[in-house]
């Protein structure tokens, strides 16, 4: 979705980077071994944002779907960080707590780039394109 996305400050919103290493962490303070899982609700997130990306159209709506579309990911994942976060805290894993907190920090701020990011400029410019478009309606 984000090399889809005609807005270049979209582009560096969200880093992945560490995200993976504290996972593994985390896993290994377990003393488990971190192993990956399809996700049926994020595919489907991400289903739905690529097919918004890949609409014909206007570049500014077609930013502002993107955007609300990457919206909704990163608020499942920050909810599943939350849960994951309650119950290490519950078994008592605060090595595990700290290293998920520091993920379900970048989560929330990169869902706080993306609000600021739509309400201040790309959502007013989708509205005003697509207003033109439509006569006004």
């Amino acid at each position: 979705m984000r090399t889809t996305a005609g807005h270049d400050e979209f582009n560096g919103v969200a880093g992945l980077d560490g995200h993976v290493g504290r996972l593994e962490a985390a896993f290994t303070a377990l003393g488990e071994r971190a192993s990956s899982k399809k996700c049926k609700g994020m595919e489907g997130l991400i289903d739905e944002g690529s097919d918004r990306a890949s609409k014909r159209g206007s570049e500014a709506v077609r930013d502002a779907g993107i955007i609300a579309a990457a919206q909704r990911v990163e608020h499942y994942e920050i909810a599943a960080y939350g849960c994951a976060i309650a119950f290490a805290r519950l078994m008592g894993h605060q090595q595990v707590v700290a290293l998920l907190e520091e993920t379900l920090a970048e989560e929330e701020e990169a869902s706080e780039k993306l609000s600021a990011l739509a309400e201040d400029e790309v959502n007013q410019h989708a509205f005003a394109v697509s207003t033109a478009m439509h006569g006004g309606h």
